[in-house]
Parts: C-alpha cells; sequence; structure tokens
C-alpha cells in the first residue's frame, strides 16, 4: 500500500502547482551545494592574469577535483566565479548566449568586457530583487582595445585592459587587483602591497602563485592544483592546470608528541 504524502511533499506539489498556474520559473538556487573557492586577477604591463584553483566541495568533502572556472567570450573577454558550480554553469550558458549574438550579427561590433560587466551587474541585481539569486562572485577581465579620435567611450572603457568584479548583488567596480572568497581577507593585501603597473608576466605570475599557496594553506575549501588564464592583446589563453609545492615538513609538525616535555608541548 502506497504511503501517504509528507507535510514536506505536499509543500512541494503546491509550490510547483503555483509556479505552473501563474508562469513562474523555478527557483534556481537558494541554498549553495557545489561551491568553489577564491579567484585572483591581477593586471600587469602586457595584459591581465587571473587564477583559479580546480576543486570543487560538497559542503568541506572533496566533490570534483578537475573543475575548470574560466570561459571565454568572444577572442578577448574571460569570466572566472567563486560560489555555486550550477550558478556557474548557468552563468556560462547565459553569457554566453549574449557572446553568440554578436557572432551571429556579423557587423564588426563586439560587447568590451566593461560591457559584459555592466550587463552582468544588471543581470545579478535582477536576480536578487526577485529572490532568486546567483550565488556567485565574478571576476571580468578582457581586452578592449586601445582609445582612438573615432572611437567615442566613455573613461570607464578609455582603459586597453579592464578587470572587474560583480557580486550576488549586482555591485560592480573596476580595479586593478581582485579577489574573491577568501582571498579577500587572507590574499588581497599581499596582492596590493606587491602590485606595480609596469611588472612583467613572470612576476604577476609568482605573485599569484604565492597568493595561491597562502590560500591553500590557510582556506579548507582551496586546493594546491591551480589554472591561469592570461589575457593580452592577442587574445585570451586558459592555460593547463598543475599542482603547485607546499611545505608541511616544519619542525613543529613531524615532532612527535613523546618526544615533548611532560607538559606536552614544543614550547
Amino acid at each position: 500500500m502506497a504511503s501517504l504524502p509528507s507535510p514536506l511533499d505536499l509543500q512541494a506539489m503546491a509550490a510547483t502547482q503555483e509556479n505552473t498556474l501563474t508562469g513562474l520559473a523555478p527557483r534556481d538556487t537558494t541554498v549553495p551545494i557545489v561551491t568553489t573557492s577564491s579567484v585572483l586577477g591581477i593586471t600587469y604591463k602586457d595584459g591581465i592574469l587571473m587564477v583559479a584553483d580546480t576543486l570543487a566541495s560538497y559542503g568541506r568533502m572533496t566533490r570534483f577535483k578537475d573543475t575548470s572556472r574560466f570561459f571565454t567570450l568572444g577572442t578577448h573577454t574571460a569570466v572566472a566565479s567563486t560560489g555555486d558550480y550550477s550558478d556557474h554553469q548557468m552563468l556560462e550558458r547565459t553569457l554566453s548566449r549574449y557572446a553568440l549574438k554578436d557572432f551571429l550579427h556579423d557587423d564588426n561590433s563586439v560587447r568590451t568586457a566593461h560591457q559584459y560587466g555592466a550587463l552582468l551587474s544588471r543581470l545579478m541585481y535582477q536576480k536578487r530583487s526577485r529572490m532568486n539569486p546567483w550565488w556567485l562572485s565574478v571576476i571580468v577581465g578582457g581586452y578592449q582595445g586601445e582609445r582612438t579620435e573615432t572611437r567615442e567611450v566613455s573613461d570607464k572603457c578609455a582603459k586597453p585592459f579592464v578587470l572587474g568584479y560583480v557580486d550576488m548583488y549586482g555591485t560592480f567596480y573596476e580595479e586593478d587587483v581582485i579577489a574573491t572568497g577568501l582571498g579577500r581577507y587572507f590574499a588581497i593585501t599581499l596582492m596590493r602591497n606587491r602590485h606595480r603597473p609596469d611588472m612583467s608576466e613572470d612576476e604577476a605570475r609568482q605573485l599569484l602563485e604565492e597568493c595561491m599557496r597562502l590560500l591553500f594553506y590557510r582556506d579548507c575549501g582551496a586546493s594546491n592544483r591551480i589554472q591561469f588564464t592570461k589575457i593580452t592583446t592577442s587574445g585570451v589563453t586558459v592555460e593547463e592546470p598543475y599542482v603547485i609545492d607546499s611545505k608541511w615538513d616544519y619542525e613543529h609538525y613531524v615532532k612527535k608528541t613523546m618526544d615533548m616535555g611532560l607538559a606536552g608541548c614544543a614550547w
């Protein structure tokens, strides 16, 4: 004999029926399930470098070890995010539709990184105003060309390289150094102190690698398998991920407790 539906089942059935009758779409994510960690971005002399690890966690357990959080829009814009991974996939599908429209129009006019950031800001604000947000913090970087006499643009669009940040509430700003997730606490100060407008690619790469190593030590949701994305005048290059080295054999980590003093400590 079939069991009667529980109150929770009845509530879910009523919500589904209400959405069907009113034409409302089902919600995307109200609570993050599979989540990702920090993304870091920095400008240097010849372009932009962005880096993220490849770990997606279910709570605090490893769920996927090899997830890429970078995707490209056109030839000169790259996007990465921190937060719920299913929302990241939806974000990629949504923005890719706009990039496809630009391609199909074939009018030699494409959206710049600044314009994608402004568009994403409005999408995020719309989603959160409907109480159905994308649970993401997003970094948008790209090359949008030099300013010319025939190209009338605002001061915000005048920079050849743009690195922007959009949060789940629709807040949008541009900076030379940007971090998401726990990188806003552990990595951003180091990045700001050592960033220079004239720094080389190698210097920027070493700085970001050091920051990712720091996050691997301090963030339980971070991984030592990282992936770089480089944006230059030639376009976007999403590099292959690799594992960074780490050091755990400090004396206090490897010293046996039985070799310590009577107090049971190393001090």
